[in-house]
């Protein structure tokens, strides 16, 4: 398969979002692929980016990292990074009421 510039920008972008959820966690690559139940090899040739990882190689590493598919995903594009912890948030924000996102936005206004 002959990768196209736009398919080695992918690759890159999904390599190094892995790479900051596994130092976030404090994981090594090989801890990482002892999670998600891959070889540490594996891991290595999508760091090496000799392998183009798949949905499933995607999703077992998600996993390992306690995070879903459109959390790796979400805001990747516009080069905005969150943490856990601020995905957690977001997460909350988006499951209250349109009652509750007021007085949560009034409340904000007052914390800082």
């Amino acid at each position: 398969m002959i990768l196209t510039d736009y398919d080695r920008e992918l690759i890159n972008g999904i390599v190094q979002r892995i790479d900051f959820l596994r130092a976030e966690q404090e994981l090594t690559m090989y801890q990482l692929a002892l999670r998600a139940n891959m070889s540490e090899n594996s891991l290595k040739f999508i760091y090496k980016k000799q392998s183009y990882p798949n949905i499933n190689s995607l999703y077992k590493i998600c996993e390992a990292l306690g995070i879903s598919m459109s959390d790796f995903f979400l805001f990747e594009h516009g080069g905005a990074r969150f943490t856990k912890t601020e995905l957690e948030l977001l997460r909350n924000y988006e499951a209250l009421t349109p009652e509750a996102k007021v007085l949560l936005l009034e409340l904000s206004k007052h914390l800082t």
